[in-house]
């Protein structure tokens, strides 16, 4: 009896889905390529088909960063700003001011449509795409993290503490982090 067998051909057919790629970055639902050429990014189903014509950019953004409910992709430009995609039958760039200056952005990981943005000025924002509306919810930190269901927050006196996605303090963790390592 022999089980959980995996058989790789030998000459693989391999297939070509776009040139002159730069950069591509697959979504959350393993279902959307989004795929930069050269001044344009492009939307590819799993068979490599365009799900919509291209959109066209003034310059290669620094990072991709797709939605968890994989419908939309935020561009960090290299100037520092953001601009958005919903991804659909006529995507376009939606410039969105709200996160000028951000130095992390990450989705929230269970609010559809809120980004959560790190300032310089150590203030942790939610920033609601379709009202364009920062609310600060947590105050003099200089790092964080997400979880599912939970914010970690280094603060400025480099304490870790937990606080839930709408930055209600959970606890402060007995754990002091060492501004060296």
């Amino acid at each position: 009896e022999a089980r959980n067998i995996r058989l790789f051909p030998e000459h693989p057919i391999t297939e070509i889905l776009w040139a002159n790629v730069k950069t591509f970055n697959l979504s959350p639902n393993r279902q959307l390529l989004a795929v930069e050429t050269t001044n344009k990014l492009n939307f590819l189903d799993v068979s490599g088909e365009p799900i919509a014509p291209g959109v066209a950019l003034s310059s290669s953004p620094k990072s991709m960063l797709w939605s968890p409910d994989s419908t939309s992709l935020l561009l960090q430009n290299r100037t520092g700003s953001y601009s958005l995609i919903a991804v659909g039958s006529a995507p376009a760039i939606l410039p969105h001011a709200g996160l000028r200056g951000a130095t992390e952005v990450v989705w929230d990981p269970r609010v559809p449509g809120r980004l959560l943005a790190l300032f310089p000025n150590g203030k942790l924002g939610a920033y609601n795409i379709s009202t364009k509306k920062l609310t600060t919810l947590i105050s003099d930190i200089s790092s964080f993290a997400t979880s599912s269901r939970n914010i970690y927050a280094v603060d400025t006196q480099n304490r870790l503490h937990q606080y839930d996605l709408q930055g209600q303090l959970i606890s402060t963790l007995p754990i002091e982090i060492n501004a060296e390592d």
